[in-house]
């Protein structure tokens, strides 16, 4: 028997990844992305996201792999949100190449400002998101640490030296990874944040009808609408 429910809940988000994709963005002003500014449960949004300056800690970038795609991007924002909303003011997002325009429209759509390019990770650290194999990290990979990884692919080829953090499971996105761990926290994400993680879980779901969709991927995506 068709399941009915899920069934209008697939059209509901269909119909939210096409009106992202399709709705032309509200003019913002370019804003430099050094770190998202440290925010508390229930936090609130208006059209832009507040930034602060550098601070006196060393950062600690949030990454995806070499081609962004919209989930490895976003999943880095909302990671980089999250850790700063806990306190983490050191956290900040940012990107391993160009972006591809279904992820420029999101970011458009939802007023996020584009994260930083970053080329090495020589000195750096970092936080993986999306990937955990060489070939698709930093070409210098090994000269960073590489302090957490959050990942619903394959066990990868990139090996750390320490433990770590590494998060990895059968979903069908990472963004599904980082909006649970904003309810386990008990923090709601603001909407641009909540739009930019479904938006993220949409795309690699196509819209929940892919293969790899999983349950809880379902359960997350009704939570961010």
């Amino acid at each position: 028997m068709p399941n009915h429910g899920q069934s209008s809940i697939s059209k509901a988000l269909a119909n939210f990844l096409s009106l992202i994709l399709t709705r032309k963005a509200p003019e913002s002003p370019t804003i430099g992305l050094p770190r998202i500014a440290r925010v508390r449960h229930h936090c609130r949004l208006n059209r832009s996201l507040v930034f602060e300056g550098p601070t006196m800690q060393e950062p600690i970038f949030v990454i995806g792999h070499k081609h962004p795609d919209t989930d490895s991007v976003c999943s880095a924002i909302g990671y980089a949100f999250l850790r700063n909303a806990l306190g983490d003011v050191e956290v900040r997002p940012a990107r391993a190449g160009d972006l591809n325009s279904e992820t420029h429209h999101v970011l458009q759509r939802f007023s996020l400002p584009i994260p930083d390019l970053l080329t090495s990770a020589a000195g750096r650290q970092l936080i993986l998101v999306d990937h955990n194999e060489i070939a698709q990290a930093l070409d210098d990979i090994r000269l960073g640490t590489v302090l957490e990884i959050w990942e619903h692919h394959r066990i990868g080829d990139l090996q750390i030296p320490n433990p770590i953090t590494f998060h990895c499971e059968p979903v069908g996105a990472t963004a599904t990874l980082i909006a649970e761990q904003f309810f386990l926290n008990g923090i709601s994400p603001p909407p641009a944040i909540a739009g930019a993680l479904l938006a993220a879980i949409l795309s690699d779901t196509l819209v929940l009808e892919s293969p790899t969709t999983s349950a809880k991927d379902r359960r997350m995506a009704p939570r961010l609408a």
